[in-house]
């Protein structure tokens, strides 16, 4: 019997749906690939950031992650879980390279380690991120039993949210429990040049409670000063100032620089003087009176 026109058209039909199937495949893997290529680049960053000791390379490796925004999340959230406090830090640089809700949250959990110069670097890039829980939490923690943290929190307030916060300032230097937090705020307003401020610091002028110890904006100060010192920038007779005494700063005291900076008066104030300190509250009280003489 003679071979029929139609002889061996299924099994072509079947070839070319398996060829077609093949190559749909082929196309997903390679899709799957291109829209993943950012996180796959991501790990395997990471993985040889944390496998190389050489300075250089690891700022590259970190260099390429920060350069991937979000799709570095996730590996800087594994990052801020690590044992090696450099590798945290890492971490955290990423973190505040990427604007999300997601790296927020990790940042918010990286306030908590037990490294104060994480803690610290965490909260202000926390602290500069437009979340809409920002605020609330930094008032949180500026009212938190941490110190260190509740004076960074203060600080940021006024650098980040400085509309915001100059109501919140202004309560804390009146009635806050802490007196390091009512010596940070008196400066926060200082630096924000709050005029808003002037009654509640005129008030604080007779206060002579004293905190032993650097206020955030001061550490923030010396850590700069430090960076030019150790890049040979500063004359030879400014040195470093690690094992410099701690500072004593009475509230009254911080309260007259405010106001000088703020108003441009002082009116002879002296803190350890009695008889000067009231006769400048005097004037000062007075002063106000007449500024807002219409």
């Amino acid at each position: 019997m003679p071979p029929s026109p139609t002889d061996g058209v299924p099994n072509a039909r079947r070839s070319n749906r398996g060829m077609t199937l093949g190559i749909a495949a082929m196309a997903a893997v390679w899709v799957i690939v291109i829209l993943s290529r950012h996180a796959i680049w991501a790990h395997w960053w990471a993985y040889k950031l944390q496998r190389t000791d050489d300075v250089a390379e690891r700022l590259e490796y970190l260099a390429r992650l920060a350069g991937l925004g979000e799709a570095s999340v996730p590996v800087a959230a594994d990052l801020i879980r690590s044992n090696d406090v450099e590798f945290r830090s890492f971490g955290v640089f990423l973190l505040s390279k990427a604007d999300s809700p997601v790296a927020a949250a990790h940042l918010r959990s990286a306030i908590n380690d037990e490294d104060e110069d994480i803690r610290r670097t965490a909260l202000q890039a926390y602290a500069a991120g437009g979340g809409p829980n920002v605020m609330r939490e930094l008032v949180r923690l500026m009212n938190g039993d941490r110190s260190d943290v509740a004076l960074t929190a203060t600080a940021q307030l006024a650098v980040t949210r400085r509309a915001e916060a100059i109501p919140i300032l202004i309560d804390a230097v009146r009635m806050h429990a802490n007196v390091a937090v009512r010596v940070q705020a008196i400066q926060s307003l200082a630096m924000a040049d709050a005029t808003e401020a002037v009654d509640a610091l005129i008030d604080c002028l007779d206060d002579t409670t004293t905190y032993v110890g650097q206020t955030a904006t001061e550490e923030a100060a010396a850590r700069a000063l430090n960076a030019v010192a150790n890049a040979g920038s500063l004359p030879d007779h400014i040195t470093h100032t690690d094992g410099v005494m701690e500072p004593a700063h009475v509230v009254g005291g911080e309260a007259a620089k405010a106001l000088r900076i703020i108003t441009g008066q002082s009116f002879g104030y002296r803190h350890d003087d009695e008889t000067a300190r009231a006769s400048a509250i005097a004037a000062w009280r007075q002063w106000r009176e007449s500024q807002a003489e219409p």
